[in-house]
């Protein structure tokens, strides 16, 4: 068979063509394309493993770290309003205001990570380590630069300035993908400014995908936020802190809460690691796209094509000129396999695999199209495209997520470090918060 027999355009950048891998019978060895380079990092631990939980909290509370930011915020068009009628009540001027949040030390250099939503809009940033012998715990403080930040994951990395020949002690990152409901975690950080406060419990269930709040006009989770559910309590002021395993590395980065419910949700740590890396060294992160539509293949139509366990996903359009369709994808593909691993059915899980992988690399995709096998390569583009830029019938809207976490995340605006001895306000509401 001729490829020109199979496709409709010569032009293809990377065409489809028969697998023959199928025909030997040996699958291709499935990995997670979100598999993060743990080597990369400089801080690997071999004190941390065994030890008891209390012996354990003390090596780990080094690690972590105060963030305390200054922003400026302008008065709203209401206040200002107000404040022309009665002078009394305020000035129109901007102001400096103080938030908090948490994060942990990932390179003895200095690098710390925290969430993007934690440093958003600073215009100063501080970092303050652990020291038992100081007040309220809150030792040193030294001033951090931006090295980069991605919104989407909800990422920052920030590196100490002017800390001459002082070392950090960090911490390295678990591989995620092999976390389980039940295992034991623990987070450090500073709810409601209470410094350096550890909570337990363990892991609800992982792979969760929620809507990244801010967006108003989409209810729909957000491929980028594959988040690791826990009954660990957190709250406001826990934001960019560690989730730790009974071995003290890193699982998961502390970024929302489900307010009153005691529902917490962390940043799964191979999407936070393969976030750094990126921040180092491109200063920003441009996510992998496919420009195209998909849905989960439903039993009737995998019945129909004759694919056992209704398992795969269903191109439902392709964007002219996107990265899907120079390779060659068409409406009505099924997609089995992308970098040697297998879709299933999950359509977050797909987008979220192609997503962590950079504009530009190119990964192999396995596809059923008329009862074949096709293998082939697809290289990334960074372009962001909804389902408008899909062809007119082919614009599939996934099902929103449930009514209770579709509500924004409030903006980030946590307290201060309080007065020793002043009680904190327990927040209130059922909406999802950022701690």
């Amino acid at each position: 068979m001729k490829l020109a027999s199979i496709f409709k355009s010569a032009v293809i950048a990377a065409p489809l063509v028969m697998a023959t891998l199928l025909a030997t019978g040996e699958p291709a060895e499935a990995h997670h394309l979100d598999a993060a380079n743990h080597d990369s990092f400089s801080c690997k631990r071999n004190d941390l493993a065994g030890l008891n939980k209390v012996d354990l909290i003390k090596k780990l509370l080094p690690v972590t770290t105060l963030i305390t930011i200054e922003k400026t915020i302008s008065p709203s068009l209401e206040d200002q309003l107000f404040n022309l009628l009665d002078p009394n009540l305020g000035e129109n001027k901007d102001k400096t205001e103080r938030f908090s949040g948490s994060g942990f030390f990932i390179d003895p250099r200095g690098f710390v990570i925290t969430n993007h939503h934690v440093i958003e809009d600073a215009t100063k940033i501080m970092v303050y380590t652990y020291d038992p012998l100081a007040t309220n715990e809150k030792g040193m403080g030294y001033e951090a630069k931006l090295i980069g930040t991605d919104p989407k994951v909800d990422i920052a990395v920030l590196k100490i300035e002017n800390n001459g020949n002082t070392t950090f002690p960090c911490v390295d990152f678990a591989d995620s993908n092999t976390i389980e409901r039940g295992q034991k975690v623990l987070a450090i950080g500073a709810p409601l400014g209470l410094n350096y406060t550890v909570t337990d419990g363990m892991v609800s269930t992982f792979n969760r995908f929620l809507p990244d709040g801010k967006n108003k006009t989409n209810p729909n989770p957000n491929p980028l936020r594959k988040l690791i559910q826990s009954n660990v309590s957190t709250n406001p002021g826990n934001s960019g802190g560690p989730l730790f395993n009974e071995d003290g590395q890193v699982v998961g980065v502390n970024t929302m809460i489900v307010d009153r419910a005691g529902i917490s949700f962390a940043i799964n740590a191979n999407a936070v690691a393969i976030t750094a890396q990126q921040l180092l060294k491109h200063k920003h992160m441009s996510h992998g796209r496919m420009g195209i539509g998909i849905m989960p293949l439903s039993p009737e139509r995998a019945k129909k094509k004759g694919i056992p366990g209704a398992h795969g996903i269903e191109i439902t359009g392709v964007v002219k000129g996107a990265a899907g369709d120079k390779a060659g994808l068409q409406k009505g593909d099924i997609i089995l396999s992308v970098g040697g691993h297998e879709t299933g059915s999950d359509v977050n899980e797909l987008a979220y695999q192609v997503n962590m992988l950079r504009a530009g690399e190119a990964i192999d995709i396995i596809i059923l199209r008329d009862g074949q096998h096709l293998t082939g390569n697809i290289t990334l583009d960074g372009k962001e495209y909804t389902t408008k830029d899909l062809p007119l019938g082919d614009q599939f809207v996934p099902a929103p997520a449930p009514p209770h976490l579709q509500q924004p995340v409030p903006p980030f605006g946590e307290p201060p470090p309080l007065p020793f001895g002043k009680p904190p306000q327990i927040p209130f509401g059922d909406t999802p918060q950022a701690p």
